[in-house]
């Protein structure tokens, strides 16, 4: 392993980038593939990216649109050549009112065994970064990134009787190794994928055992689709919470039990984790000379202060069944399901009489909070609780 390690080269692409960077030639090759492009297409994902099982390790569609179909935030256009292959690939920002001006392109000059793309910005002309693709009987075996800002990644890609095992990484920053990585691609006895599994490596290849393996890809079972999976998390959510707040014990005084996910990467905050807001902490909050309420409610600034309880949910059938839930909501770009879980879990704990349990203030709440501050808490906490509580919350001045 420390031989192939050796083998990778950060600088393979410094000179290609520099050469692409230059004004006339970026122009010419921006003229070049544009004047070969006779049909556009839209599709859900860049199809020019060669990575084996790229739609299992992103959760995205890797697919064409169908002719005539509208396209979504997200999608990409594609310009190809008389032979199908493509020239030149839009992104657009698409609003409400459909405006269609890309805002980056990535230009694709093709070689014998390898395939450039080039990500320029339209509004300076800058270059992103270039990617290289290097085959071999059809099969991708190097890819190369380097972005202008100094970040370098490569991989190597590994086969056996035709068929993906291994893909080893190293990325660099600023001339200095920030990781080394190699996926395994495990399969069924009929070639079918069955889970993907990221592993940490030293410098002499090793693994690196103080990082447990990432399972980024398991295959749903039989039983496992959106909804189905939805019906066993909720109740599993609900016990794991249950029992980890009573072997916990804490000792403090308690005005919020808060099941913590995030807005803007769902799967960072699937399952949640949870956070007990403490009497004391509300107290130094509302009777400073600024008080503000909204501090009350953010996870970020409260799971700092000691006297707030922050608890993991530590249980492996549960978080794979979240990692399985979250990666089919990714490819669909709807988190709609978990959203609906926590609102059931938060109704049913809401009707719990917490203080058989731990010390609790008589205004004690559950509720789904966004820790990111990316959605404001008073709509995920009028949703967790009875009008008649929330009316009082914002009466004591704990909501606004």
């Amino acid at each position: 392993m420390i031989d192939m390690l050796e083998s990778f080269d950060p600088e393979y692409l410094s000179s290609e980038l520099e050469k692409y960077i230059k004004p006339d030639v970026l122009k010419r090759i921006s003229e070049c593939c544009y004047a070969k492009t006779v049909t556009w297409r839209w599709a859900s994902d860049d199809m020019s990216r060669k990575e084996p099982f790229r739609a299992e390790l992103y959760n995205t569609k890797h697919e064409w649109l169908k002719e005539g179909a509208r396209p979504k935030p997200g999608d990409l256009r594609h310009g190809l050549d008389n032979n199908g292959r493509i020239q030149v690939i839009e992104n657009y920002w698409l609003n409400d009112k459909r405006k269609k001006e890309p805002y980056s392109t990535c230009y694709l000059i093709y070689g014998k065994s390898h395939s450039d793309e080039i990500q320029v910005t339209n509004y300076n002309s800058q270059v992103m970064y270039l990617r290289r693709f290097r085959f071999k009987a059809g099969h991708p075996i190097r890819s190369y990134t380097q972005h202008h800002f100094g970040s370098v990644a490569e991989s190597h890609y590994s086969y056996a009787n035709g068929k993906l095992v291994t893909e080893t990484s190293v990325n660099w920053k600023s001339g200095e190794v920030s990781a080394r990585t190699q996926r395994t691609y495990e399969c069924d006895e009929w070639g079918g994928l069955e889970r993907i599994i990221q592993r940490y490596l030293n410098e002499d290849g090793s693994v690196y055992e103080k990082i447990a393996p990432i399972i980024e890809y398991e295959r749903p079972r039989k039983n496992e689709n959106l909804s189905q999976l939805a019906k066993q998390i909720e109740p599993m959510l609900l016990e794991q919470i249950l029992e980890t707040i009573e072997q916990a014990s804490p000792p403090e005084r308690f005005y919020c039990l808060l099941l913590c996910y995030c807005e803007e990467d769902f799967s960072a905050g699937w399952p949640p984790f949870l956070l007990l807001g403490s009497l004391q902490e509300r107290e130094r909050i509302m009777n400073s000379s600024d008080p503000q309420w909204y501090l009350l409610w953010a996870p970020d600034e409260m799971r700092n202060r000691e006297q707030n309880v922050e608890l993991p949910l530590n249980d492996n059938i549960l978080e794979r069944k979240c990692a399985i839930h979250c990666r089919q909501m990714d490819q669909i770009d709807d988190y709609r399901s978990g959203k609906k879980i926590l609102r059931k879990v938060v109704k049913k704990l809401n009707k719990i009489d917490w203080s058989q349990t731990i010390d609790v203030t008589p205004d004690f709440i559950v509720a789904a909070i966004d820790n990111t501050g990316e959605k404001n808490p008073y709509h995920d906490i009028k949703s967790a609780v009875s009008w008649s509580r929330f009316r009082s919350l914002k009466k004591q001045g704990y909501l606004s």
